[in-house]
């Protein structure tokens, strides 16, 4: 017996309707806990579907929702963008997915994700000009962009979060010290030097830490605090407007 929306799911988009041992074992997977989008292994993300082979961070409506507001914002011209934290790489195929024209480069720490990366870049028929690079943040990034969008880790270390994040789901792609912004004051600190003038950054981060992230950017920006569709504080926008 189906007991649950989530097994219902599983068995209509894995399992095409059919009851088999493995659609068994697979609901044993859901009662530990596991995220429904591992078990499956794919999420829909915009228009695209994103793999998760290699379980990074689970791309969010939250971060739909930012990315749809940064591709209205962006005029038809090619553009060099940047999808830095980049885990499955869903920022930067979605991107890639409605503008063919833009060259899109792929920056991300865990080695395992670039599979994925080059997966989900397969696998939505991305036609673009692909770069997948292993980086540190900024470290072995070269070259700079007209957009940088970034989802890194910014949750505060003492932060509570549900069980089956906690259990399955990368802590080094959620947690970033006491405040969470140990990684976002490193990509700031070293924006200009990636970011062309009048280039634009779109991050994602914590409902509280807008006031804090905004003091960390000099008069060269321009920066804007902005709501996500549930009217929290989500992400920032920053315009690089001169030296």
């Amino acid at each position: 017996m189906i007991a649950t929306r989530e097994e219902q799911q599983l068995l209509r988009e894995k399992y095409k309707g059919t009851i088999t041992p493995a659609f068994e074992k697979d609901v044993e997977r859901l009662d530990s806990g596991e995220p429904l989008a591992y078990v499956i292994g794919h999420i829909p993300f915009l228009d695209t579907n994103i793999y998760l082979d290699s379980k990074p961070l689970i791309p969010r409506v939250e971060s739909e929702f930012w990315l749809e507001q940064a591709l209205a914002e962006t005029d038809e011209k090619p553009k060099r963008v940047l999808d830095i934290f980049a885990g499955s790489g869903a920022l930067g195929v979605a991107w890639a997915k409605k503008r063919p024209q833009d060259d899109i480069t792929f920056a991300e720490l865990d080695e395992l994700h670039l599979k994925t990366i080059q997966k989900n870049i397969d696998e939505n028929n991305i036609t673009n000009n692909i770069k997948i690079i292993q980086s540190d943040v900024f470290k072995d990034v070269t070259g700079t962009f007209d957009i940088i969008l970034a989802n890194p880790p910014y949750i505060p270390k003492d932060r509570d979060l549900p069980k089956g994040v906690i259990a399955f789901e990368p802590l080094i792609a959620l947690f970033a010290g006491e405040d969470g912004l140990i990684f976002i004051k490193e990509l700031v600190k070293d924006l200009k030097k990636y970011l062309s003038p009048g280039g634009v950054l779109y991050m994602e981060h914590d409902s509280t830490q807008s006031n804090d992230i905004t003091k960390l950017f000099s008069t060269s920006f321009t920066v804007e605090p902005r709501n996500d569709q549930y009217g929290v504080s989500r992400y920032t926008v920053a315009h690089y407007i001169h030296d």
